[in-house]
């Protein structure tokens, strides 16, 4: 009987052929490896740029203001990346001062983002801050610079999509090195591997909890019209950034203001730089004031009278061109009793009058006669309301109240066939 052996083992071309495949295989993995490293490199320098953005947002919430460069490496949870790169904080400078995040509406830095079709530079505006992390190649390719000017109109960083590519595909480089943030690799246009992160002011201040701080005009309404008396009302703004108080102004917080409908011709306003329309007025033409004061008395007829404020604060000291203005809108409403005068005999002799042909009232030197809005008045001599009076009217009095304090004098009656009256300013 014979017997076959039937184990056999693997011939030397079936070993290679494992090989090959083993070789393909691990070669293969190797290859897929490298990516795969690479893409968690760059979602965990994602996360540490995300951590490093709440970092600077929850000191702005402390601290009003955000932290400068320096500041920024001592706040954040880590400032390198995964591949031992500075994380580069650019912020704007003009948010690095004491109570500026609360109170600014604008600022100077831009940024410019390919992905959003951005061809002027100008597609997000008013930027906080910007973090940036340069990526696998290791290189810088957003020009962050060293500071933003925050003279000129604006500074804007450009960044792009990570497969952004020049028309003649020579790729992206728009930073050649600065003393603030050096590139050892130096200007190398290649695809866009930057990692970006930035916030507007107008996100930053709602995150940090402070939009109740922008500039307004707090005056709920003016006073009513107190009968017979001087009017008198204010009206007042706050918040927003406010300019240096002026050489004859208290501690208050000034403003620049201007105004628009004058209501009332026997209104004063005090500062008073009256326009058709504010809005397209430069600041040199507003008046600079802690407030708006409204005096005088109301000498047209009864009505309601539309008074327009408008404030100004200090927002852009250099430019002027983006200072926050607001305005507000009051109706003021003039009763028949609240507009009168007061006319004092400063004749130096007794006299007579009538008001509206009236009852005869007597009228000693230094006696006041009160007229009231539509009322003419008829003025005799010391020895009774007979003959031909001297008439004047409330309008013709309230046109001598230059200074609208309500009063004016009656210096002198001459006799006459009528007698003739003279009226000056108190």
């Amino acid at each position: 009987m014979q017997i076959r052996d039937r184990e056999k083992g693997f011939s030397l071309v079936e070993l290679a052929i494992v090989m090959i495949i083993i070789g393909l295989l691990f070669a293969l993995g190797l290859k897929m490896l490298g990516p795969l490293v690479n893409r968690l490199k760059h979602t965990d320098t994602k996360e540490t740029i995300n951590a490093a953005y709440e970092a600077v947002i929850g000191y702005a919430a402390t601290h009003d203001k955000l932290p400068t460069v320096d500041e920024f490496k001592s706040i954040a949870t880590t400032s390198k990346d995964v591949w031992g790169n500075d994380i580069i904080y650019r912020p704007a400078d003009e948010l690095t001062v004491d109570g500026t995040v609360c109170a600014r509406s604008t600022t100077n830095l831009y940024v410019c983002d390919k992905d959003a079709g951005c061809d002027t530079g100008t597609d997000i505006d008013n930027v906080a801050f910007f973090i940036l992390s340069r990526g696998a190649n290791l290189n810088i390719q957003t020009d962050v610079f060293d500071v933003v000017d925050t003279s000129a109109t604006s500074a804007t960083i450009q960044t792009y999509s990570r497969e952004y590519n020049n028309t003649d595909n020579s790729g992206i480089d728009d930073f050649s090195g600065s003393a603030e943030w050096p590139d050892p690799v130096g200007t190398r246009s290649e695809q866009y591997k930057d990692i970006v992160k930035w916030i507007t002011l107008s996100d930053l201040r709602t995150k940090a909890g402070c939009l109740g701080a922008e500039l307004k005009i707090s005056t709920t309404s003016l006073n009513a019209c107190d009968n017979n008396l001087p009017y008198s009302s204010t009206v007042f703004a706050d918040g927003g950034i406010q300019f240096a108080d002026s050489a004859d102004a208290g501690t208050a917080p000034e403003y620049k203001w201007c105004r628009e409908q004058s209501g009332d011709s026997g209104l004063i306003f005090t500062p008073d730089p009256l326009s058709v329309n504010c809005a397209s007025e430069s600041e040199a033409f507003y008046s600079q004031s802690d407030s708006i004061v409204i005096s005088g008395r109301p000498n047209s007829a009864p009505d309601s009278y539309k008074l327009t404020f408008y404030v100004r604060d200090n927002n852009d000291p250099v430019l002027n061109g983006r200072d926050k203005i607001v305005n507000k809108s009051f109706v003021l409403s003039i009763a028949p009793d609240c507009t009168s005068q007061d006319v004092v005999n400063a004749t130096g002799s007794n006299s007579r009058f009538k008001i509206d042909s009236g009852s005869c009232i007597s009228w000693p030197d230094s006696d006041i006669m009160n007229i009231s809005y539509g009322q003419t008045a008829q003025i005799y001599g010391e020895s009774g309301c007979s003959g031909t009076p001297c008439d004047i009217t409330y309008n013709d009095i309230s046109a001598i109240d230059t200074n609208g304090d309500g009063i004016t004098d009656m210096a002198a009656w001459t006799a006459g066939a009528p007698p003739t009256c003279t009226f000056v300013e108190h």
